[in-house]
């Protein structure tokens, strides 16, 4: 194993450190696109067709069931997706290094390695070799770089259609885009949680050869009063 104390191979270990910490996050990046894309997609097709009101043309019937699908979708989708999400391992980071380098015979994995008969001589000093030659390809090692992994995920780019049809509920929608959405999630109405109003009134218009004021009926306690024949209501 790597021993923090080698002061002589010290820069090289070093290197290969950071080198490491790159490759872990390049390998975290990819794990974390590979998870979320679906997701997303998912997210952007249903608020594209709530922007262009698509399930409200079936009625309350067809929002509740938009909804219900879009739920049920993101709860499959999480439990599948996210089980990825995993913390790269070292073994994972250097055959990365290895593979992004063209490097043959995992020398990376070799300086993991532990002598299993250190009691010998020849074998010591063969493992020394061995890995004195693995500390040396160090030098070659490349910076790993991202790799497109929605294209092997989403083969048929259906991520680019979900964009598509979000794009064009921004542009149906306007400016009226938050309450579509708004509706989309929240397709209910509990009309017996709404309070009854109290604002009600009513007019009645006296004809003016009674030389009666007009006559306004609220939410005020009943009292007698006269109507004269043919006053509109």
């Amino acid at each position: 194993m790597l021993d923090p104390l080698d002061f002589e191979n010290r820069p090289i270990i070093s290197k290969l450190y950071r080198k490491r910490r790159v490759a872990a996050l390049v390998l975290w990046l990819e794990t974390l696109s590979s998870a979320l894309w679906r997701l997303g997609a998912w997210a952007a097709l249903f608020a594209g067709l709530w922007l262009m009101q698509i399930p409200a043309l079936f009625g309350k019937t067809g929002s509740i069931l938009a909804l219900l699908l879009f739920l049920a979708g993101t709860v499959l989708i999480i439990q599948r997706d996210f089980n990825r999400l995993k913390r790269p391992s070292l073994k994972n980071i250097n055959r990365r290094l290895e593979q992004d380098s063209g490097l043959t015979h995992r020398p990376l994995s070799t300086l993991e390695d532990k002598l299993a008969n250190p009691q010998k001589s020849s074998s010591r000093t063969l493992w020394q070799r061995n890995r004195e030659r693995a500390l040396t390809t160090i030098q070659n090692l490349r910076w790993p770089w991202p790799r497109p992994v929605l294209s092997q995920s989403d083969p048929y780019a259906l991520r680019i259609a979900a964009i598509l049809v979000l794009v064009c509920g921004i542009a149906v929608a306007g400016p009226e885009w938050p309450h579509r959405i708004k509706a989309g999630l929240y397709p209910f109405s509990f009309q017996f949680l709404e309070p009854e109003s109290d604002k009600i009134a009513l007019w009645i218009t006296p004809p003016d050869y009674t030389g009666i004021e007009q006559i306004t009926l609220n939410s005020e306690p009943k009292r007698r009063f006269i109507v004269p024949e043919g006053s509109p209501i």
